[in-house]
């Protein structure tokens, strides 16, 4: 089950937090191996954030987990669409939008374990 941490100087309505996550969510399931898997999301608005000492407003950052590892394309696909449903919703410019992707070789969930590379026992 895929894991999203949306950061954000922001605070959102009901409706454009719902339209963020389902298009964070959509984005994600252009990977067609995570496609209908549900996305856990952490939110966390009205969070401050600094760079190089410097206050920043209208900022997101997201930071992804999921299981297992993609091609390049699939990734920027992602990536890209993400950063455009972030956009789009938001009104925040994509220069302060930042998605960090964490591919994991292990997983666990469910109560159970993964593990990518393992297939023997």
């Amino acid at each position: 089950m895929p894991y999203m941490k949306v950061s954000t100087t922001e605070r959102f309505s009901d409706e454009m937090r719902t339209k963020l996550l389902d298009g964070l969510q959509n984005a994600l399931w252009l990977i067609p191996e995570k496609k209908g898997f549900p996305v856990i999301f952490d939110l966390e608005e009205g969070k401050t954030f600094y760079v190089n000492n410097k206050k920043q407003e209208q900022w997101i950052h997201v930071d992804v987990s999921y299981f297992s590892r993609f091609k390049y394309n699939k990734r920027k696909e992602f990536t890209e669409t993400a950063f455009d449903v972030m956009h789009e919703i938001t009104g925040i410019d994509k220069e302060k939008i930042y998605l960090l992707i964490n591919e994991r070789e292990t997983w666990g969930g469910h109560g159970g374990y993964l593990d990518e590379f393992v297939t023997e026992f």
